[in-house]
């Protein structure tokens, strides 16, 4: 049956494939609290360009820990230099002083 966006629904076959896949590749992530372990995880995107973190939970503390430490690690280890945050207003605003703290040039500049 199809969904009102016309999207279709996948077959059963489709949807076994889909999870073999995932259970075949998926990782465990370490965890948050070992923010150096959880940082080298995220080593082998180091090279990108552009690195996208999502996450479903929209304001858990594990995903701020989570997110601070794969964020430490690609600008201390990879160079990464700019970081685009989906945030609340207030928790925006929190970032802006520890970031002008740091090495950065300008940063609050990157924020308005």
């Amino acid at each position: 049956m199809n969904d009102p966006a016309g999207l279709k629904q996948p077959s059963r076959a489709d949807a076994t494939r889909l999870a073999a896949t995932l259970r075949d590749h998926a990782e465990l992530l370490p965890s948050p609290l070992d923010q150096d372990e959880l940082g080298a995880f995220f080593d082998r995107v180091g090279d990108a360009s552009i690195v996208l973190l999502g996450e479903a939970t929209h304001g858990t503390a594990e995903f701020y820990q989570a997110r601070a430490a794969i964020t430490r690690r690609l600008i201390e280890r990879h160079g990464f230099t700019v970081v685009a945050v989906e945030a609340a207003t207030g928790m925006a605003t929190s970032l802006v002083p520890s970031m002008e703290a740091s090495t950065m040039s300008s940063p609050s500049s990157m924020c308005r």
